[in-house]
């Protein structure tokens, strides 16, 4: 009975380790993503995303109607690019909340964005990633929510 009970608390411990390890990764390929965007580097952003992906902006239109639009990868880096030198822009993450299993995880990052130092929204990220076994954690799906007001929820 003694072997079983420590066999349990030992496998516990690994997988705990594992999962944690795991959600660790997650993070790891969000920095990265962020550190691009800042960037511009749009040619390593391109290989975070999985080719199976999509995008969403989920927001308040002038008539204070909730609305989404979709936009793919591709024109997301085209308009990332296209932002002239003088313009810098950050996305400063407040939190993270990773869950992950097996291959699957789900990151929730709120963020305030700036632009030339200057806050201009606020929000949260919904990425949900795929690991692949030879590229590590992709991004399939990201959705972000934009907001002027009431940041500090």
């Amino acid at each position: 009975m003694k072997y079983f009970i420590t066999l349990v608390i030992i496998v516990s411990y690994l997988s705990g380790r594992a999962q944690k390890s795991e959600k660790e990764n997650v993070k790891k390929t969000i920095d990265t993503f962020f550190l691009h965007f800042h960037n511009q580097d749009t040619t390593t952003l391109r290989s975070l995303f999985h080719s199976d992906n999509k995008m969403q902006t989920i927001g308040i239109d002038k008539s204070g109607n909730p609305r989404i639009k979709t936009e793919n990868v591709g024109d997301f880096l085209k308009s990332l690019i296209s932002i002239p030198d003088s313009i810098m822009i950050e996305e400063r993450l407040i939190d993270y909340k990773i869950m992950t299993d097996g291959p699957m995880a789900t990151a929730w990052t709120a963020y305030e964005f700036y632009v030339n130092g200057k806050f201009s929204h606020c929000g949260v990220n919904n990425f949900q990633l795929f690991k692949d076994t030879e590229k590590g954690w992709l991004i399939t799906y990201l959705v972000d929510t934009r907001r002027r007001k009431n940041c500090k929820e």
